[in-house]
Formats: structure tokens, C-alpha cells, sequence
């Protein structure tokens, strides 16, 4: 039924949830398979709890169906977000982390710099 190009890809149940986030839930590789190929497939759509398909994926940590979605975002628009807005649903991802890191010493650095210079300041 979902691989007929006039079928909705996007309906979703009492929960908001849709059949892409319900093979993302169940492990369903093949149906997140068929479901991403469809045309009007929108695999952005968050459910009644803020949970859009990536974020259950990551959650369940099923490599393979994250990657398929991760990939088809890439192939759609160029890039994967990390994190959502959503406050009871933010994962943190391997890459999201080294960033954070990253930040975290560009913070380190600022404040060790700011310190000096407040303690040269008191010394003139």
C-alpha cells in the first residue's frame, strides 16, 4: 500500500506517530526502506511527543536504520541535524559531542585569558 505514489507516507495514528516513525520504533529496516522512497515522504514530522523518526532511531540505537535516515536527510537537504528542540527529546551524537569538546576548550581559554587580564589590571 505505502509504495503506491498516491498513498499519504505521512499519516499518523492516535500518538502522531507515522508509519516511518513506527519502523524506526519496531526495527523495521525494510520499512523505513520503502517508506524513505516514497515521493511525499516527510521524514521531518515529529510525533505527539516532539519524537521525529531520527530521534527514535538514535534512541534505539539501531545503526543501520539511523544511517538510512541520516543518509536520506543528507541526500534531501545537505546535511543532518544533531539534536532537536524539543526539551524532553535531545540525543547527543558522536560528532555533536566533539564539538562540544571543542567548545568547551575555545570556553577554557577565553575565561584563563579574561582571568590574566583582570589580574594584570589589578596589578597596574
Amino acid at each position: 500500500l505505502l509504495e503506491h505514489p498516491n498513498s499519504d507516507p505521512n499519516l499518523k495514528d492516535k500518538w502522531g506517530s507515522t508509519p516511518l516513525h513506527h519502523g524506526c520504533e519496531q526495527g523495521h529496516t525494510y520499512i523505513v526502506k520503502v517508506v524513505l522512497a516514497h515521493p511525499k515522504i516527510d521524514h521531518n514530522i515529529p510525533n505527539n511527543y516532539g519524537k521525529r523518526p531520527l530521534d527514535i532511531a538514535c534512541e534505539k540505537g539501531n545503526i543501520e536504520i539511523r544511517t538510512m535516515l541520516e543518509n536520506f536527510i543528507k541526500e534531501k537537504e545537505g546535511d543532518v541535524l544533531l539534536f532537536q528542540d524539543s526539551k524532553d527529546s535531545v540525543y547527543a551524537d558522536v560528532h555533536l559531542k566533539g564539538l562540544i569538546d571543542k567548545l568547551s576548550d575555545v570556553i577554557e581559554d577565553i575565561i584563563v585569558l579574561t582571568e590574566s587580564d583582570t589580574e594584570e589590571d589589578m596589578d597596574s
